[in-house]
C-alpha cells in the first residue's frame, strides 16, 4: 500500500512491546491458556468433541511424509485455488501448506495438550523439512505471495507449540530461528508493495518469524510508524472509516474481500497481546478493528446477505469472529458464530481456534 495517510494519533492502547525475555509456547497459546483448554475438554462436551476429532486427525498426521517444496514458494494457478474438487488439479504450494502446516500444528497442540512426545516429534520433522527446503523468499507474484503469508505462520505456531518440548535439538532450533529470521527480513523487505488483501497477513508473518526467532525488532516492526510505513495502526487508520466500514478506494467488492482481511487482522492482534501489546483495542482516528468487526457482523449472521470469497468458496475466513468473540465477547459476534451452527476453523493458521479461543460468555 503506498498511500500516504496522516491519520496517525495516540492509541488508546498500547502499541509497542515492553522488553521481557521471550517465553514458549507464547504465539498464540500460553501455558496458562493450555491447561485451561485442558479443563475444559474435561466439562464441556463441545471441547471434548473436538478434542478426539483432533486426536483423530493426529493419529494420520503421524504417518504423513513431509513433502516441502524445493526452492521458491509458487503460485496457485489462476482459477485453481479455492476449487478443491477432484476435478481440479492441484495447486503447487498452497493447498500443500496448507495441508502440512495443518498437520504440524495439529500434532503440536495434541502435544501441548497431552505430553505425548510422538506428536512433538512429528511436528518437529514437518517444520524442519519445510525450513530447510523452502527459501525463506516471498513470492514476486501477488497471488503466491498471498498465499504463502496465509499459510508458513501455521508451521511457526506449532513451532512455538513444540518449542520448549525437546523435539529440537539446540542445532535444529538455531537454523529454525535463522530461517524464520531470514523470512521475516524477506517479508520486511517488500511489504509496502503489498495489497489490502495482503498486508494483515504480511503483519502476521513478520510477528509469527519474530517470536520463533526470538527477535524483538521484528516483534516492534509490526506496529512501529517510524520503521515500518504500512504498520498496524496505519492499516486500521487506512483501511477503514470510523463507522467501520472498509474504504472502497481499497475494497471494490468489499464483502467478498473484508472478511479475510479481519481475520488477518485479529490473528495480528492475537499473537500481539501474548507478547504484552494491545492491537485489539488500538484507535487512529475513531477507526478501530472492533468497529470493523462490528459492522460487518449483519453480513455474516444472516441479517444481510453475506460474502463469498472468490479464494475460497463460502470460506472459513468468519473464524475471524471466534477471535473477535474471544476478546471482545459481544452478543454481535457470539450471533456470527451461532449462525454457522458449527464450531469455528481455520484452516490457514489456528485451526480449531473454537476449542483454543472459546468465546467470552
Amino acid at each position: 500500500m503506498l498511500l500516504a495517510v496522516a491519520l496517525f494519533g495516540a492509541g488508546q492502547a498500547r502499541a509497542q512491546p515492553p522488553e521481557f525475555p521471550f517465553e514458549h509456547p507464547g504465539l498464540y497459546l500460553n501455558s496458562a491458556e493450555i491447561a485451561q483448554i485442558a479443563k475444559r475438554i474435561q466439562r464441556e462436551p463441545e471441547a471434548r468433541a473436538i478434542y478426539q476429532a483432533l486426536l483423530e486427525d493426529c493419529a494420520r498426521h503421524l504417518k504423513l511424509k513431509p513433502a516441502p517444496p524445493k526452492g521458491e514458494f509458487l503460485p496457485s494457478p489462476a482459477g485453481v485455488l479455492g476449487d478443491e474438487g477432484p476435478e481440479q488439479p492441484p495447486p503447487p504450494h498452497f493447498l500443500l501448506a496448507r495441508d502440512q502446516g495443518g498437520a504440524a500444528r495439529d500434532l503440536a497442540l495434541a502435544f501441548a495438550l497431552t505430553g505425548e512426545k510422538q506428536y512433538a516429534e512429528k511436528a518437529a520433522e514437518l517444520i524442519l523439512a519445510w525450513a530447510s527446503s523452502l527459501e525463506p523468499k516471498i513470492p514476486r507474484n501477488y497471488r503466491g505471495w498471498y498465499e504463502m503469508v496465509r499459510t508458513i505462520p501455521a508451521f511457526l505456531y506449532a513451532a512455538d507449540l513444540i518449542y520448549t518440548s525437546g523435539a529440537f535439538s539446540p542445532e535444529q532450533l538455531q537454523q529454525l530461528r535463522q530461517w524464520a529470521g531470514k523470512l521475516a527480513k524477506a517479508e520486511q523487505a517488500v511489504h509496502v508493495r503489498a495489497n489490502a488483501l495482503i498486508t494483515a497477513y504480511s503483519l502476521n508473518l513478520v510477528m509469527c518469524c519474530g517470536v520463533v526467532a526470538e527477535d524483538r525488532a521484528l516483534v516492534r516492526w509490526v506496529n512501529s510508524a517510524e520503521e515500518n510505513h504500512d504498520c498496524y495502526s496505519y492499516l486500521i487508520a487506512e483501511l477503514f472509516e470510523p463507522s467501520g466500514e472498509a474504504r472502497k478506494k481499497y475494497f471494490r467488492q468489499p464483502l467478498r474481500y473484508v472478511p479475510s482481511v479481519l481475520k488477518g487482522l485479529a490473528l495480528v492482534a492475537e499473537a500481539a497481546r501474548h507478547q504484552g501489546i494491545n492491537l485489539y483495542d488500538l484507535e487512529q482516528g475513531g477507526r478501530s478493528l472492533k468497529k470493523a468487526f462490528l459492522f460487518y457482523a449483519p453480513y455474516l449472521d444472516g441479517t444481510k446477505p453475506g460474502p463469498r470469497s472468490p479464494f475460497l468458496g463460502a470460506g472459513p475466513d468468519w473464524s475471524g469472529y471466534q477471535l473477535a468473540a474471544s476478546y471482545w465477547g459481544d452478543e454481535a459476534f457470539a450471533k456470527v458464530l451461532a449462525y454457522h451452527r458449527r464450531p469455528a476453523f481455520d484452516p490457514d493458521v489456528l485451526g480449531p481456534v473454537s476449542l483454543t479461543h472459546p468465546a467470552k460468555p
